[in-house]
């Protein structure tokens, strides 16, 4: 009988936290929804701490006091930045992703393939993308294209900037994984299609040339 009046006990203090939870709840909704809606806004739950979930999270809109909401262990942050558009002149917001430690964002099309981006601050989209060099960035159509030097680009199928081409940009398709088109000169924009090597290639300018290449340019181009 003891035991009886105990489960009995339990049941009524169970109905009555979720009658209460039930009435809270309704009562911050008839405020969220009512006219000061866009002054305040009332929270159904508000967790304080840590909560865990062993199944879906399923929500229509998530929201930060902040604007700025951090996924992971603060490594993915995602914020709004509002400014003054310079060439306009207009007033604008732009989303960001941010990486707070430094690190690089890969943006993959295929959980079998990801994208790396392993340089500091380096940027890897695409299909099997790699960006390996600092500040570099790697764009992907299907076979794995590297950024492999410092402040470098490498853009679409099987292309690659070797380690010692700093600042160079690499573009076009190679043969395929083991035939990557690749841009080996620092300072350099190299092309090529359906090759190992660029087929049209431009590098540094020394000083004496620029001269004269300008002045060709100011003749033809009056």
């Amino acid at each position: 009988m003891l035991n009886n009046l105990k489960t009995y006990s339990m049941k009524k203090i169970y109905g009555f936290t979720f009658v209460l939870f039930t009435a809270l709840s309704g009562l911050a909704q008839s405020h969220s929804t009512g006219a000061d809606s866009a002054v305040v806004l009332k929270d159904s739950l508000h967790v304080h701490g840590n909560m865990r979930v062993n199944g879906y999270l399923i929500t229509k809109h998530i929201k930060s006091p902040d604007h700025i909401v951090h996924i992971g262990d603060s490594s993915m942050v995602f914020s709004t930045a509002t400014g003054t558009n310079p060439i306009t002149g207009l007033s604008a917001t732009s989303e960001q992703m941010n990486t707070s430690g430094g690190g690089g964002i890969g943006i993959a099309t295929s959980t079998g393939a990801p994208a790396y981006a392993y340089g500091v601050n380096a940027i890897a989209m695409g299909y099997a993308a790699k960006a390996y060099g600092n500040y570099s960035m790697a764009f992907s159509s299907a076979v794995s294209t590297e950024a492999d030097a410092q402040y470098s680009i490498a853009m679409g199928y099987a292309v690659r900037t070797y380690s010692t081409a700093t600042k160079a940009i690499a573009m076009g398709s190679g043969i395929n994984a083991s035939g990557l088109m690749t841009n080996s000169v620092a300072n350099s924009l190299g092309v090529g299609f359906n090759s190992d090597v660029p087929t049209f290639f431009v590098g540094q300018v020394q000083a004496p040339q620029a001269v004269w290449v300008r002045w060709v340019l100011a003749q033809h181009c009056r």
